[in-house]
């Protein structure tokens, strides 16, 4: 892969940081440079990028894969019919509803649904 003139060295190094969370539950930027032998500037380039074109989510310093995006289709669509059953739930008892699915045996909340008084519930996404 590295012989390839027509390869973009950003989406290759971008694909390794991918690859890598898909090895571990998380990392921090210093894993990241660690693991893959990048600058600070080049690791947090690629993380706040792949963060701002929702591959990851990052909270407090460390960076999660935003798992829809790896999740099936079927998957997917199961996700988002949820929303609407939910929400009247959460509006009437005032309590946040959490979607999660089995990724790579744990459960991942990936959609939450926080209740007026609770918004900082969204904190509990990845």
């Amino acid at each position: 892969m590295d012989n390839n003139k027509y390869l973009l060295s950003t989406l290759v190094k971008a694909k390794d940081v991918l690859t890598l969370l898909q090895a571990k539950t998380s990392v921090t930027l210093h894993e990241v440079m660690t693991a893959l032998n990048l600058s600070k500037t080049t690791a947090f380039r690629l993380l706040y990028s792949l963060t701002e074109l929702d591959f990851l989510i990052k909270h407090k310093n460390r960076y999660y894969l935003k798992n829809y995006f790896f999740a099936t289709k079927l998957e997917q669509r199961i996700n988002w019919s949820a929303v609407p059953i939910l929400k009247p739930l959460v509006y009437k008892y005032q309590l946040s509803a959490y979607i999660g699915i089995i990724f790579q045996n744990e459960i991942v909340i990936t959609q939450v649904i926080p209740a007026k008084q609770h918004p900082d519930d969204l904190d509990r996404l990845g």
